[in-house]
């Protein structure tokens, strides 16, 4: 079992200081040293991939309703909330296009599949209209029905495995194994260094949802964990010490 090094990950950007999943929040992500960035994509009304974690838009935007019901010309020209409630005028919701333009080939992308059901859809474009299967050290994320699509239709797509590990980080070990991936991702909550040893061992490097806090981050390091991934990349990125790993 060789060791690799710590890749620092900004879950959904530098998301504790700017909007989440915004460009400016993966901007500031990539400025402070992320080694990659992680953000969240549903598809619009009209069959676009767009940067949004919930089901509905109304905590992060003026908007109100479930994501799918606005176009993407609607999305851009929202209002976006900023960690502390204030708005920024016409930000805008960014379409994936944008981050590859921005981001392509200079960080690494961890991409989560929100909408599982339309995987198919989403990688397709990813693949056709941002060149995913071009750069090196990105690859999607999703649960047991996003990993099935994504295996079956576009097996080529390197895969993070998020399915089971809420409650059992062996399960999702397993999963990640059936599924053929090459990343699990455990939860900071339940996740054991026994789970992270035997993910290791199976050849899958093992992803932290998420540690903000020094004390957290340096237990992940000291159980393996090879992509911290933190809301807080600045703070934790400057901090938290770290031995060389050969």
């Amino acid at each position: 079992m060789g060791k690799h090094a710590v890749r620092f990950v900004a879950h959904r950007g530098w998301s504790r200081r700017f909007p989440e999943n915004s460009l400016p929040s993966l901007t500031a992500a990539v400025c402070v040293g992320a080694d990659e960035i992680e953000f969240d994509l549903r598809l619009s009304k009209d069959g676009i991939p767009f940067l949004c974690h919930d089901h509905e838009v109304d905590r992060v935007s003026t908007l109100s309703g479930p994501a799918s019901s606005f176009t993407m010309s609607e999305l851009e020209k929202a209002d976006i909330r900023m960690p502390d409630g204030t708005i920024l005028e016409g930000l805008g919701f960014a379409r994936v296009d944008q981050v590859f333009q921005l981001f392509g080939g200079r960080v690494g992308m961890n991409i989560h599949i929100k909408d599982s059901d339309k995987t198919e859809e989403i990688v397709g474009y990813l693949i056709s209209r941002c060149g995913i299967d071009e750069y090196p050290n990105v690859y999607i994320a999703g649960d047991v029905n996003a990993l099935e699509i994504a295996l079956k239709s576009y097996p080529q797509i390197p895969r993070c495995c998020l399915a089971g590990g809420i409650k059992d980080p062996e399960v999702l070990v397993d999963n990640a194994i059936r599924y053929k991936c090459v990343r699990l991702q455990f939860w900071s909550t339940t996740y054991t260094k026994a789970a992270v040893q035997r993910a290791l061992e199976a050849g899958l490097l093992p992803n932290l949802f998420y540690a903000d806090d020094l004390e957290s981050a340096q237990q992940a390091v000291d159980y393996g964990i090879v992509g911290l991934l933190t809301n807080d990349i600045g703070f934790i990125k400057r901090n938290l010490k770290l031995e060389e790993r050969a």
